[in-house]
């Protein structure tokens, strides 16, 4: 018998995928567990709208900081036709800097950007 990675794999994901390696009584159980889990994952991300951290919109910006007046000053700027926040705020030079820059914002995530004025 020959050493077959895809085989090996195709077997691992068919036993995660049908939780064979539980005793028959715990499967359903899980699955319910896995599923209840799943689906409190997916609102939490819904309702704090964690795909618009992906955006390059000037509203994300919004979700966190407090900056209605600099946002509606930008938006009715000759600035709103050609730059976003992203532009000018965000590091483009290393990926070091834009990592770092993602973990300090990361790490303020503790409430006190909402209580700042910009």
């Amino acid at each position: 018998m020959s050493f077959r990675p895809m085989d090996i794999l195709l077997k691992t994901v068919s036993a995660l995928l049908t939780l064979r390696f539980l005793a028959p009584c715990w499967r359903l159980p899980c699955f319910l567990m896995l599923g209840v889990t799943a689906g409190m994952a997916f609102f939490v991300l819904h309702i704090s709208r964690a795909a618009s951290y992906m955006s390059d919109e000037p509203e994300t910006c919004m979700n966190c900081h407090v900056m209605t007046t600099q946002y509606l000053t930008w938006q009715h700027s000759s600035h709103a036709q050609v730059a976003t926040c992203n532009d000018c705020h965000v590091p483009h030079d290393s990926f070091m800097r834009f990592a770092c820059f993602v973990a300090n914002g990361v790490e303020s995530q503790n409430g006190t950007n909402a209580l700042d004025d910009g």
